[in-house]
């Protein structure tokens, strides 16, 4: 299993769960000392796992990460990937960028940052596009035979609750989530044909590192941990991922995680869900009664 992005947050808590399960584990994430510090800790306790530093915003950089994963695998191949990296992005709407370089008599506008969908978006983008090539692939580099192909690997991503709101701040991270939406709604009707399920979680507020380092803006708007959101319990987003990998009936779902009592909840976001409509409208209710703004 290889996970982008597996050094702290959800990513750390998937790594950990599944290694202690006894996968083989890569992780491959920017944070260097990070990642070393967990495959040492993983190590010391029997564990098997291996740490490749990739920028999933580069290409050369990814395949690498890949490449490790294949060649370090002791059973010569990818069978889990977890797209779990990304970052919040830029604060503000579009609308609040222009009336600040208005502000700041800007003459011409200035040029827009968007990390969140350069990392969110297009780096999960071209690590599934890696992911699908080499879950296909042997350590010696030559395709699977269509014989060995069985049970089929799983190809994780990581969208939000937020890809189903309208969210007015945020739009670099909102506009991320929800194409990470459409990434996984389009592949999940083509990875069949190379024997993968594709399935997507969807978590509300997660109690990790990048939402930790956002809470003094969420508190700006308004927003605090208990007045205005609650967090979700990671360990039951880890369950559903846990599902994901080993659960041949699971593919091409989107499940949402909310805070308890409701957990985990299939979207059912397709046609005959209405594209997540119905359920999504029953979670609103339940969490606006509790005092969440969702």
């Amino acid at each position: 299993m290889i996970s982008a992005g597996g050094a702290s947050g959800l990513g750390l808590a998937i790594v950990k769960r599944f290694a202690h399960e006894g996968a083989h584990i890569t992780i491959a994430d920017l944070d260097v000392e990070g990642g070393t510090r967990v495959v040492k800790d993983l190590e010391a306790k029997g564990l098997s796992a291996t740490f490749v530093r990739c920028d999933i915003t580069d290409h050369s950089s990814s395949t690498g990460a890949f490449e490790h994963a294949l060649r370090t695998s002791p059973n010569t191949s990818i069978d889990v990937t977890a797209l779990i990296a990304g970052v919040l992005g830029e604060p503000g709407s579009l609308v609040d960028k222009v009336l600040d370089s208005q502000n700041e008599k800007h003459i011409s506008p200035p040029e827009l940052r968007h990390p969140a969908l350069d990392v969110n978006l297009l780096g999960v983008y071209n690590c599934a596009y890696l992911a699908l090539w080499y879950m296909k692939m042997e350590s010696n580099g030559s395709a699977r035979p269509a014989q060995d192909e069985k049970p089929s690997k799983s190809l994780i991503f990581v969208s939000s609750t937020v890809a189903y709101t309208d969210v007015g701040s945020f739009a670099d991270y909102h506009a991320s989530k929800f194409g990470v939406r459409g990434l996984f709604r389009g592949l999940r009707h083509e990875t069949p044909r190379l024997n993968i399920r594709t399935n997507c979680l969807a978590p509300y507020f997660m109690r990790t590192p990048m939402v930790e380092n956002a809470l003094a803006t969420f508190s700006a708007a308004g927003m605090e941990p208990g007045k205005g959101f609650t967090f979700v319990d990671t360990e039951t987003v880890v369950d559903v991922a846990g599902r994901f990998a080993v659960d041949e009936g699971l593919h091409g779902r989107a499940v949402a995680i909310f805070p308890a009592p409701e957990g985990a909840v299939d979207l059912k976001d397709d046609e005959e869900g209405l594209w997540a409509g119905e359920a999504f409208k029953m979670m609103q209710e339940k969490r606006r009664a509790l005092g969440d703004m969702i």
